[in-house]
This record gives C-alpha cells, structure tokens and sequence, in this order.
C-alpha cells in the first residue's frame, strides 16, 4: 500500500505514512485497571457484581473476536428440517391451477375461469386437509375471486338488462314500438 496525502500539519502524512509502514504488527498493552470504586466497608472484597455476567466483557490481552475465559456458545435449538436436506411441505397443484383458472376467468374467460377456480379451489382444501401440503390460502383466495368474478359478472348483466329495458321503454313511442 503507498503512502496518501492526510490533511494536519506539514510533514504529519509522512509521520502517518511511516507509522502504519508494512512489518510485524507492534503489540498492543493495555492500560492497567483504575481502582474507580472504593469499600464502603472495611472487609468488603470488591465492586458489587450489579448485572455483570463472568466472562461478559473481554478479557485484557485475549484478542478480540477470540472466546473470552468462560464464555460457552449457547445451545441452538434442534430444528426439525433444513433446507437443504428437506424442502418443506409441498405446494397443492390444484390450489395453484385454482388460483390461475381464478385469475383468468377474471381477465380473460369472464366466468369460465372462475366457476373453474371455485371448483378446483373446493376440491383443493379437501385434499390439503387431508395431506398437509401447503396452498390453503391459494385455494380459498381462488375460491373467494372467482365469486367476486360471478357476483360481479351477473349485477353486471341485470344492470345491462335493466338498463336496455329502460331505454326501451322510453324510446318505443319514437320509434314506433
């Protein structure tokens, strides 16, 4: 690594520059301990061990990131499964194919695709229940958009009905009706 211009006084980049030289790193003393707590009685041993755990601080000369004296990595739970060896449970194909025949009888199809989705959304939860697999929430998400689907479909065509009829009614004087 070469030598940088630091901003200080002139000639302190060359005194940083010679410090931090490549060689042996220089062994770091620490300062020895201050006293800064004094018995209230005579006898008394030390400081009152308030919250303070052995072992919870570093140590003066263990380096740091290195296991203090005492200190024990704590137990981590067994876990059932990783991923790795175990994927989890499995996705119902049908919760999934239920949720696309929602969503396309909503876009594309108008009502086929949602009296699918209801469909295989209903027989989906009676397998999930059975099995374990996982889509649950698919399956009644597909269940619950393919009736918004109908219910929206069908108020939309009694209200086009209702609507042509009006407008029949009103305009058959006219045009001789």
């Amino acid at each position: 690594m070469s030598a940088s211009w630091q901003p200080g006084p002139q000639g302190a980049g060359q005194q940083a520059a010679a410090q931090h030289a490549p060689g042996p790193p220089m062994p770091v003393q620490a300062p020895p301990p201050q006293q800064a707590w004094a018995p209230a009685h005579p006898g008394q041993a030390g400081p009152p061990q308030v919250g303070r755990v052995q072992g919870a601080w570093p140590q003066h000369g263990v380096p740091l990131g290195a296991p203090q004296p005492g200190w024990q990595r704590p137990q981590q739970p067994a876990q059932r499964w990783s991923s790795p060896t175990h994927p989890g449970p499995r996705t119902d194909l049908l919760a999934v194919l239920a949720i696309i025949a929602s969503a396309t009888g909503t876009t594309v199809l108008l009502g086929l695709g949602s009296i699918a989705g209801i469909v295989l959304g209903a027989i989906a939860l009676g397998r999930i229940r059975r099995s374990g697999e996982d889509g649950r929430l698919l399956a009644i998400w597909a269940i619950a958009l393919g009736g918004a689907t109908i219910v929206g479909i069908v108020s939309m065509a009694v209200t086009g009905v209702s609507l042509f009829t009006r407008l029949i009614e009103q305009l058959g004087p006219a045009l001789g009706v």
